[in-house]
C-alpha cells in the first residue's frame, strides 16, 4: 500500500461484518485489503461525479447551454413515439 497509513475505526453491523469476512476469506484477502480495495472504487466513483458536476454547475453559470437546435435532435432521436 503506497504512501503513509492511518488506522481508522469504525463500527457496522454484524451481517456487514460477516458478509466481509467471508469474502475475505473466499479471495484469500486481509479484511483491510478488502475494505481498502473498496474505498479506492468508492472514491473513484464520487471524485468523478463531483468534478462532472462542479463542470456543469461551471457552465451553467457561464449559460454555457446547448443550442436548441442540438437539444431538438436529442428528443428527436430518443423520442419513444
Amino acid at each position: 500500500m503506497p504512501g503513509k497509513s492511518t488506522k481508522l475505526s469504525f463500527i457496522t453491523n454484524a451481517e456487514k461484518s460477516e458478509k466481509l469476512i467471508k469474502i475475505a476469506e473466499t479471495l484469500d484477502m486481509s479484511i483491510g485489503e478488502i475494505v481498502n480495495e473498496a474505498l479506492d472504487r468508492y472514491i473513484d466513483v464520487y471524485e468523478w461525479q463531483i468534478s462532472h458536476i462542479q463542470k456543469g454547475v461551471k457552465e451553467a453559470k457561464e449559460e454555457n447551454f446547448a443550442p436548441d437546435e442540438e437539444i431538438d435532435e436529442f428528443f428527436q432521436k430518443y423520442s419513444m413515439q
